[in-house]
């Protein structure tokens, strides 16, 4: 939705604000000490949903709240694991799957139904940065400079480019 943005910290926090006013709405904490380093909207009709990635090398997916009961703090939902070192990019694929990036140097697509990781790609070098720019593909951005163009469906590299 559009009235919500989120920030991630190094204090592993999520922050939450409106973007109608601006304002600081609630916070909590979602990765212990570790930083959250990516997050992610989830397009849902489950409601609000926010995947974040962290340096403790899980994926959290949270419901985000809106009553006054909750004070508008994220509620945990689902925990993915699997990366051997800390996720820097998440980035919904469909309204049923989100993939990660990884410096350990993999992509993996999870279910948000089931928290199973449905497959793992090896990307070659540490992933920094994810984009979806259209049904089966994604794109990543690695700390060795290059660009990456993959399909979802074969894993296939099927474009490269040095930035």
């Amino acid at each position: 939705r559009g009235d919500v943005f989120l920030s991630g910290g190094a204090d592993g926090t999520i922050r939450r604000y409106c973007t109608n006013s601006g304002k600081f709405v609630s916070f909590w904490n979602a990765h212990g000490d570790d930083w959250v380093t990516s997050l992610a909207l989830v397009q849902s009709k489950d409601g609000e949903l926010v995947i974040s990635g962290s340096t403790d090398r899980t994926c959290v997916l949270w419901q985000l709240g809106g009553g006054d009961d909750d004070g508008g703090r994220g509620r945990k939902v689902l925990v993915f694991e699997g990366h051997k070192e800390a996720v820097w990019a998440v980035e919904q694929c469909d309204e049923s799957s989100f993939i990660s990036g990884s410096w350990d140097a993999t992509v993996r697509q999870w279910s948000f139904i089931s928290s199973i990781c449905l497959r793992v790609f090896n990307i070659g070098s540490g992933v920094e940065s994810l984009c979806v720019p259209a049904f089966n593909l994604f794109v990543t951005g690695c700390d060795n400079g290059k660009i990456k163009l993959w399909f979802i469906m074969t894993g296939e590299c099927v474009e490269s480019w040095t930035g």
